[in-house]
């Protein structure tokens, strides 16, 4: 009995070629990434973001030390807490380039709004390029379909023989 050949030659060790993604699949692919990665992250923060957290919580601490002190030792602590910030905010430049304001404030409560919104910004940091890729696949879909209605329309007059409307002018020369 005689073998019938591979109805699709390929070359040895690659895989068959895969039909291109259709756009729509791929942006409601993006668009679950976005949402699962964003419901995930709600429980469990990204390493960025806990490395923030971790940062801004040692001159929180600090500074939450100072405060409760009594007051014979409150001013030294003060300092203590100040210089704490200092040196955590100098942390938190180098390791989240992408804040804005990397000042921890050497108080409890600006330190505790500080993290929160510090959290929030690294977050909107980490789903930036999940967005971006959502967006860009929603404009690239928007894009093909305008073409494909357009396309449509000007076959639909070649067919009718009837003249493609022209736009109206007021000021006509």
């Amino acid at each position: 009995m005689e073998s019938k050949p591979d109805p699709v030659p390929r070359e040895i060790g690659r895989e068959p070629r895969r039909p291109e993604p259709e756009p729509v699949d791929e942006l409601d692919e993006a668009r679950r990434e976005l949402a699962d990665l964003t419901e995930w992250w709600k429980t469990e923060p990204p390493r960025e973001v806990r490395d923030v957290q971790r940062i801004i919580d040692v001159a929180r601490e600090a500074s939450e030390k100072a405060e409760h002190a009594n007051p014979f030792t409150r001013g030294w602590l003060r300092h203590a807490a100040e210089r704490t910030a200092a040196e955590q905010s100098q942390l938190l430049k180098q390791t989240a380039p992408w804040l804005e304001n990397t000042t921890i404030p050497a108080t409890y409560a600006e330190a505790n709004a500080f993290r929160t919104n510090a959290s929030k910004a690294t977050l909107d940091h980490m789903r930036k390029p999940y967005e971006d890729r959502v967006r860009r696949l929603n404009r690239s879909l928007f894009n093909e379909r305008i073409k494909q209605r357009l396309a449509e329309n000007i076959e639909k007059a070649k067919t009718t023989h009837e003249p493609i409307p022209q736009p109206h002018h007021r000021h006509s020369r």
